[in-house]
């Protein structure tokens, strides 16, 4: 069963049959979390299929164009890994001045903008990966242009 093989109308339908054959035990509340998950998944196929004509990829968004070759691939890795490597360095730092500076956590909790510059972080890296319609989820995660993050 695929969602771009199946209208979504009848993907819920089997939904609703898959999970109103069993009991309500409190046993099978995880796997009815796995059937809602996979339901959400075929959904999210589909709706990639009518808007973009794409399939969506496993880590959440929708394929728009080519997997890149294997040089391009490279000469992205060998940009975004020494940023990736800097990123890192400078959450330690981040991590290090919280842990050890009192003046530098208060600074953080008055204007954590500051705090960032201070150890080298650009406070709007953030915006490479925004916006978020629930507001900022902090990952400490780094952007696609190999930047440090924090949201």
């Amino acid at each position: 069963l695929t969602a771009h093989a199946t209208p979504p109308l009848a993907i819920i339908a089997l939904f609703e049959v898959s999970i109103s054959t069993r009991p309500l035990h409190t046993a099978d509340l995880w796997a009815r979390r796995r059937d809602v998950d996979s339901l959400m998944s075929l959904l999210y196929e589909f709706i990639c299929m009518l808007i973009w004509g794409a399939r969506s990829q496993s880590s959440g968004g929708c394929i728009m164009q080519p997997i890149k070759s294997a040089e391009e691939k490279i000469a992205d890795l060998r940009l975004f890994i020494p940023k990736a490597t800097n990123a890192i360095l400078q959450f330690q730092a981040l991590l290090t001045r919280l842990e050890t500076d009192s003046d530098f956590r208060k600074l953080w909790n008055r204007d954590s903008g500051a705090a960032l510059s201070a150890v080298g972080i650009d406070p709007e890296a953030r915006r490479e990966l925004g916006p978020y319609e629930d507001g900022a989820q902090c990952v400490n995660c780094i952007t696609p242009g190999g930047n440090a993050c924090h949201c």
